[in-house]
């Protein structure tokens, strides 16, 4: 997703909107969610314990935090 330039300007000026908000916390979500169903798939792929799949899981893990520090606003 590519930021605005009505949201870059509002940024600058030190403004934050709900509907940014809304917008950085759908990314957020989306690709939190991208993250889980990628993890699965190596899971299924590799197994559970596999090297691979950690990379995932932890993307995850940090999208899930960011996700509810966001929620918190």
């Amino acid at each position: 997703m590519k930021t605005s330039k009505d949201f870059k300007d509002k940024l600058s000026k030190g403004i934050i909107t709900a509907s940014m908000l809304e917008a950085a916390l759908y990314s957020v979500n989306k690709r939190a969610k991208n993250y889980r169903d990628k993890e699965r798939e190596i899971k299924d792929s590799y197994g559970k314990y596999s090297k691979y799949a950690r990379t995932p899981h932890a993307k995850k893990e940090d999208f899930y935090k960011k996700k509810k520090s966001y929620s918190k606003l």
